[in-house]
């Protein structure tokens, strides 16, 4: 292989590679996005997925919240006001 077929070669793997850093960066913010939701009206978060775990507080409608994900019954786990923990959705 000549030198000039080589750096090319190479060029074309770096620029490939440098495309996938970059999308791979971009992915966790299009993801976080997608995880964001809006509480409707007065939610209990709770210490654990399920109305037997203690309530920690009550989010008024209107609220951003992060979605960290669901179980299969429908209980999320959100983070509010820098406080984790879990809501029915």
């Amino acid at each position: 292989m000549n030198t000039q077929r080589l750096a090319s070669t190479l060029l074309t793997a770096t620029l490939a590679g440098a495309a996938f850093i970059a999308a791979s960066f971009a992915a966790p913010t299009e993801a976080a996005a997608q995880n964001t939701a809006v509480v409707v009206t007065d939610l209990n978060v709770r210490t654990g997925p399920g109305t037997e775990y203690p309530r920690i507080r009550t989010l008024t409608g209107g609220t951003s919240v992060q979605v960290e994900g669901c179980t299969p019954d429908n209980w999320c786990e959100i983070v509010a006001y820098r406080v984790r923990g879990w809501v029915s959705g």
